[in-house]
């Protein structure tokens, strides 16, 4: 039998710049050999895939399994530290992972990247229960001068307050205007924004001297009421997107997403307009993950003018596109697959389970 473990790194390397992203992980974790062929160096950006869908539960055992909706394929539970996800609540934001301990004492909280392994320990702290979180940047072996910031509360809904963590604090920073209530949060060139239940788009400025100095202003008010929203960061401009909400038979009546509103916030001037088509964009929103926006084509089998969504009550992740560019109402022209489906039959009964977009990065 050849050994394969042999073979010349140039040829290694020819290889290794034909594969997919998850293709070329597991190309690196055949041999030692392979290992240093499989890097972001080797990688060719051109073929660069859809994010991935995450399934996690903590129901009876810890489970971990990984989706790519590109190329179909599922991924075993990856190696990790055990306590990751013997942690009760997870969430993702820039390709990196929160678990926290939901112990009624402070929990154990840290971000774990579910690829290179890197872990890193985040201050403890009783939030009781976070909404999300967000990174202004991705922490790497070369990269301190990041912020980490989460939503919590210590009721189960659907807005809270937000602390703030920086490398190098021991503890956690709250929000001095305890009366403002955030649903959601987002880093966009160079600062945090949030919305909140009053509406409102606020810019959150964070003195990088005095960390403990947290100033929140008003930048927008919309002018219709919104229940549910999120914040993407697309390049050169900021999207709120409205979550339109019905009534459908579950077990129950109880509300279920049927369609979305983008809109466009003009920083500048606190004026926002609807955007009728996202053209090359296609946006990611989840209930436990942060939002985030990518180029279409850039994303083998990632369709343009899109919006895939986890779906908080049927638990599916739905595809909505733009159905008339009059109105550019985002409504659901299929669904998708459901978690069932695409991580099998062994997890028809898990409960609770949790479903996460990851953006897998080096």
């Amino acid at each position: 039998m050849a050994d394969w473990s042999g073979l010349p790194l140039d040829i290694l390397l020819s290889i290794a710049k034909r594969l997919s992203f998850e293709d070329l992980v597991a190309f690196g974790a055949v041999c030692t050999s392979w290992r240093p062929a499989a890097t972001k160096e080797n990688f060719d950006y051109s073929r660069q895939q859809i994010p991935w869908l995450m399934l996690f539960s903590s129901d009876v055992k810890p489970l971990a399994k990984f989706h790519s909706l590109s190329s179909e394929k599922t991924f075993d539970q990856l190696p990790h530290p055990r306590e990751v996800y013997n942690q009760k609540l997870i969430y993702s934001s820039s390709g990196w992972i929160m678990s926290i301990d939901d112990s009624p004492r402070e929990g154990a909280m840290s971000l774990f990247h579910p690829l290179s392994q890197a872990q890193i320990r985040l201050p403890r702290q009783s939030f009781v229960y976070v909404n999300r979180f967000a990174l202004s940047a991705s922490p790497s072996e070369t990269n301190s001068d990041y912020i980490v910031i989460v939503i919590f509360h210590q009721w189960l809904k659907v807005a809270g307050h937000l602390a703030l963590w920086k490398p190098g604090n021991s503890s956690w920073t709250l929000m001095t205007d305890e009366s403002i209530l955030v649903s959601d949060v987002a880093y966009h060139k160079g600062r945090f924004y949030a919305v909140d239940t009053r509406s409102r788009v606020l810019v959150l400025n964070i003195d990088q001297d005095d960390f403990n100095t947290v100033v929140v202003k008003e930048v927008m008010f919309l002018i219709k009421p919104v229940c549910e929203t999120c914040l993407v960061e697309s390049k050169e401009s900021l999207l709120i997107v409205r979550d339109l909400t019905g009534h459908v038979r579950v077990s129950a009546r109880c509300r279920e997403t049927i369609g979305f509103e983008v809109y466009e916030v003009n920083i500048g001037d606190g004026t926002f307009v609807k955007v009728k088509n996202l053209g090359d964009r296609a946006l990611f929103l989840g209930y436990q993950s942060s939002s985030f926006c990518v180029k279409a084509s850039d994303f083998e089998g990632c369709r343009a003018n899109c919006i895939y969504f986890i779906d908080g009550v049927t638990r599916k992740c739905n595809i909505y596109t733009s159905t008339n560019a009059d109105d550019g109402n985002f409504e659901s022209k299929y669904e998708g697959i459901s978690q069932f489906q695409c991580f099998g039959d062994e997890c028809r009964n898990i409960y609770p389970p949790t479903l996460l977009w990851l953006q897998p990065t080096f």
